[in-house]
């Protein structure tokens, strides 16, 4: 019998697809155009061969070849194979593998971290100041509540997020995001046991520097493991989930209100409740494949492992991977101001197919958030909704 992936489908004019991965840098938001590969883009056998060869994947080398040169089979009516023997059966958008709605739930778990993070000192600032020393009602003891109580705004927004892409460089989304809700965790149980208000204000500074990174990277490894189907279903989960968080919270410090003098401690103690669970899971879920291609070509081959464990079948996975692929080759030309090629050309160098995040400085990111249209409309809009 034909393996399920040989068993080319014809065009359907109907069908949705569009490339399942999304990077940090891509802002396509067209979820309804025909499955197309870039318009300059001449996909022949010797592209795909010089790919697979590139990239460490010449054992799937026939499956690459149906994947890119077929049409997507509709989500609808996706063969199911297990040992490439076919069946057929309905499948609906949201019926995903587990592993993706387990990176889901670890995005959702670092939301409600933060909102509940947040709420915690609002419930702790009635009796903190008290036991620290601090209701004195002088200007200076007034300072030092509003410090405290602001901290990890302040740590988030000068450090914390600008601490996302070297940890994310250096160590993939999901180990940056395990070690910054370890730290979390810790600061949190800090902040609880603080003896004086000089801990407590260090214990949240370091506590918004790890939210900083858990929010960033949280939000584009979702949307890097998505596929383009339901991507813009998970857009509002950060939000939904943080604003779970922060009812979470207000109903913890009403509960723990009447625990006596040190009722703050334990309300800030309860905030750390949510990075408990996170740490399984972000460990268990696959990195993300675009990451993994992004930072290193010759890392293709495990970009395709964490594909099949994030797609129903070996072909969207195949077929992604492919597209994410050109993707980043295209960006990497652009970024060295390079003509984009009308095709691939094999036997590159090492040296020419590495993507490093080096070839971006923190410069030049700085620059594009004012000199390009589409960021510097995002960095304002954002800016002026959190004034407000």
């Amino acid at each position: 019998m034909t393996p399920g992936w040989l068993q080319a489908n014809p065009p359907d004019p109907h069908a949705e697809h569009q490339p399942l991965l999304r990077h940090d840098d891509d802002n396509d938001q067209d979820n309804h155009r025909e499955p197309t590969l870039s318009p300059r883009l001449v996909v022949d056998d010797d592209d795909i061969q010089a790919f697979v060869s590139r990239t460490n994947l010449v054992p799937h080398l026939a499956l690459f070849r149906v994947a890119v040169q077929s049409s997507p089979t509709p989500a609808h009516h996706r063969p199911q194979h297990d040992n490439h023997n076919t069946t057929t059966s309905p499948v609906g958008k949201w019926s995903q593998p587990w592993t993706l709605y387990l990176a889901i739930t670890a995005t959702a778990l670092g939301a409600i971290g933060q909102g509940w993070a947040q709420t915690s000192m609002n419930g702790a600032n009635l009796t903190f100041p008290h036991a620290l020393g601090l209701d004195s009602g002088s200007s200076r003891a007034n300072l030092i509540i509003g410090l405290v109580d602001s901290a990890i705004y302040l740590s988030n927004g000068v450090l914390g997020a600008w601490l996302a892409t070297p940890l994310n460089a250096l160590l993939g989304r999901r180990i940056a995001v395990f070690c910054a809700a370890a730290v979390s965790l810790a600061s949190n149980l800090g902040a609880a046991a603080a003896p004086t208000w000089q801990i407590l204000l260090g214990a949240r500074l370091i506590l918004g520097c790890a939210l900083g990174v858990i929010s960033t990277t949280l939000n584009i490894y979702t949307a890097e493991c998505a596929p383009a189907a339901i991507r813009g279903g998970l857009a509002v989960s950060w939000q939904f989930s943080c604003a779970l968080g922060i009812f979470m919270g207000f109903v913890a410090n009403l509960a723990l209100y009447n625990a006596g003098s040190s009722s703050w401690r334990f309300q800030l103690a309860a905030s750390c409740s949510p990075m408990i669970p996170l740490l399984p899971p972000i460990l268990w879920a696959p990195e993300s494949p675009a990451w993994l291609i992004k930072h290193d070509v010759t890392r293709c081959d495990r970009a395709f492992d964490s594909l099949l464990r994030l797609r129903n079948t070996e072909l969207e996975a195949a077929r992604d991977l492919y597209l994410s692929y050109q993707s980043q080759q295209q960006k990497k030309q652009r970024r060295h101001c390079n003509p984009a090629p009308d095709t691939m050309v094999a036997g590159s160098t090492t040296e020419d197919t590495t993507i490093s995040s080096s070839s971006s400085s923190a410069l030049t990111k700085l620059t594009e958030l004012l000199t390009i249209p589409r960021i510097r409309h995002g960095t304002f809009a954002a800016h002026t909704v959190m004034i407000g």
